[in-house]
């Protein structure tokens, strides 16, 4: 069931970039290069600023299903996916939904967005922070998290 979960959120992670990538029929070979009056759009999500990958995971996909032990007895659950190309994801899991997130710019940690921008989930070492966004105004979720053992 839990392979079945990290599936179906991995496909619900790829929908939105697939969907914004259309495709391009081939120029004839004496067309002109086209130049676009509308600047690009800004990605959702910042790139992505991790540190290198382990050596040892470099050339494979990882999936690793984390649960935390919270402030106030609260729990959270996150698979992280991490991909031999160097892209990183995190689900989050609780309260009767999943929320996929896609890793962002950090300066220390790791920071991960969700999609809609409605929530943030901050990793470091074994500690995490899961916040609701709403402009600039963050109301934690979750917060004083460690790796349950």
């Amino acid at each position: 069931m839990r392979l079945v979960t990290v599936l179906s959120a991995t496909l619900l992670l790829a929908a939105p970039v697939l969907a914004q990538t259309p495709a391009q029929a081939p120029a004839p070979p004496d067309a002109a290069p086209v130049q676009s009056a509308v600047p690009a759009a800004k990605p959702a999500v910042p790139p992505m600023s991790e540190p290198a990958p382990r050596p040892e995971t470099m050339d494979q996909d990882s999936v690793d299903d984390i649960s935390y032990a919270c402030d106030g007895d609260a729990s959270l659950q996150v698979v992280f996916i991490n991909t031999a190309s160097g892209n990183s994801y995190a689900i989050v899991q609780g309260d009767d939904r999943m929320i996929p997130m896609q890793v962002a710019v950090s300066a220390s940690g790791a920071r991960y967005l969700s999609a809609d921008g409605g929530f943030q989930l901050w990793t470091k070492g074994d500690s995490a922070d899961l916040v609701a966004l709403d402009g600039d105004a963050e109301t934690p979720l979750r917060s004083g998290c460690n790796v349950a053992g």
